[in-house]
């Protein structure tokens, strides 16, 4: 389902999927309904109609004369017909949606006082003029909006937290190299052989067990931080992606062990 759901699906995905809904299909259908199922309740459109019921809600919610609803309901459903027929015309006709607009004061909100010294390897992936003993001061930053227009926090201000839903977790992805997810530090700006640099500092997660994603058809992530040891029930993340956006692969990953093999015993 996440594979169909993709913006982009490449081949090899597509085939997966294909293959995986024929399989559940088929398992179903003898395991629950022994292949009676339209037989016994009639056609499927009958009893899964989600975009008409949906639409159906959408517009009750913009009824306003309910001493007489069906022609109001008429009315409304011509109208949005309209609009949408001229934003399908007329591309620019739509505004920018609120959740990508750049917010007053975005970049200096919720930021340190004080500066504080921020310890950086040396190394090729920094440049090769950056001295060992450079320490630059930076101000933290406590969030930002990614280009896909989701806004991402950190575990800078998510730590003093009880109860909240963790949004400080994210996907990352270089041009040549498969994805990888991270924790989110703190976001802050370097200035970069006089460029400014919006930087997010990360803590990577290893790859998930290759065991599990195996067992569960590559359903179930379930990953830890490096510094964590591998196989331990320690801080074990369970990733979720949400429909639409692009999926993570994981051809890379090692053969799947099972834990429960006697040599591992």
């Amino acid at each position: 389902m996440r594979i169909l759901l993709q913006e982009t699906i490449p081949v090899e995905e597509l085939v997966e999927s294909h293959q995986r809904y024929t399989e559940f299909s088929d398992e179903f259908e003898e395991m629950y309904v022994q292949r009676r199922d339209t037989v016994r309740q009639g056609p499927g459109v009958i009893r899964g109609q989600w975009a008409l019921e949906r639409t159906i809600g959408n517009l009750g919610e913009e009824l306003k004369q309910h001493s007489n609803p069906y022609a109001n309901f008429s009315q409304r459903a011509i109208r949005c017909c309209q609009v949408n027929a001229l934003k399908a015309i007329i591309s620019d006709l739509e505004p920018e949606p609120s959740n990508l607009k750049q917010p007053r004061g975005s970049v200096d909100a919720a930021t340190d006082i004080f500066s504080f010294g921020l310890m950086i390897p040396a190394g090729d992936k920094f440049g090769p003029d950056i001295a060992e003993e450079w320490r630059p001061l930076v101000v933290r930053s406590s969030r930002a909006r990614l280009p896909n227009g989701q806004v991402v926090r950190s575990l800078w201000k998510e730590q003093y937290k009880t109860i909240l839903r963790a949004a400080r977790h994210v996907k990352v992805q270089s041009e040549d190299d498969d994805p990888e997810f991270a924790e989110i530090l703190f976001f802050t700006i370097l200035t970069i052989e006089e460029e400014e640099r919006y930087v997010g500092v990360i803590s990577l997660f290893g790859p998930p067990d290759p065991y599990l994603m195996e067992i569960s058809l590559k359903t179930y992530w379930s990953g830890q931080p490096i510094s964590t040891p591998s196989r331990s029930e320690v801080d074990r993340w369970f990733l979720m992606e949400k429909p639409g956006l692009k999926l993570a692969s994981w051809k890379d990953c090692a053969e799947p062990d099972d834990p429960m093999d006697e040599d591992d015993a």
